[in-house]
């Protein structure tokens, strides 16, 4: 494969916004694959996810199916702790004949690269693709952009309207009891009531 991108994240739960964020990813950077990555436990988030891993790699599951060009990874949950994202892309250029490998981040994970381990290095790895969550956000990528060039880092900007969804705003909704079908794919939506998940 020439051109993969990777998409990690907690995935608590996978949702529409993930979803055409990936969809753009492929078009704009034309990307052969991309690679939805679940984290066992983030570095940077103290949350309780241990116990929801097999589910949220059965709903990243979900969420490909259908789609050729996605695919779902539980290279982190198998290590079964804390993940770096330079070990990850490390691994995967072992286990793909990759050319071209391109990391995607939303922009608020994209502004703390820095605290990231070894972040140097992963610039000689791949590609990095931030994308704005929202209009405020514009100044300070550009100015973080041009700060991380600098220092060697390969950069693109996904443009577009981003759709403002949060798994954390459809877990508390999950937990009133409230609709949250419009954040979700039906697959997905069905899956956390059926599951109970969230109460």
């Amino acid at each position: 494969m020439n051109k993969i991108g990777i998409l990690g994240g907690t995935f608590n739960p996978v949702h529409n916004g993930h979803l055409n964020l990936a969809l753009r990813a492929l078009k704009v950077l034309k990307l052969d694959k991309i690679i939805f990555i679940p984290t066992f436990l983030p570095p940077h988030k103290n949350i309780g996810l241990k116990n929801l891993a097999k589910e949220r790699l059965e709903m990243c599951s979900l969420l490909v199916e259908g789609y050729d060009c996605f695919e779902v990874s539980d290279i982190e949950l198998n290590r079964g702790n804390v993940s770096y994202t330079i070990d990850t892309l490390t691994e995967l250029k072992k286990i793909y004949k990759i050319e071209e490998l391109f990391l995607i981040l939303g922009s608020d994970v994209f502004l703390s690269f820095l605290k990231w381990k070894d972040y140097n290095k992963i610039f000689n790895l791949c590609t990095i693709c931030v994308i704005s969550r929202n209009k405020d956000d514009t100044e300070k990528i550009k100015a973080f952009i041009e700060k991380l060039k600098f220092m060697g880092a390969k950069i693109k900007i996904l443009i577009g309207e981003e759709i403002d969804i949060s798994s954390t705003l459809i877990r508390e909704k999950v937990k009133k009891n409230e609709d949250v079908k419009c954040f979700l794919p039906q697959k997905i939506s069905e899956y956390i009531y059926k599951n109970n998940l969230y109460k």
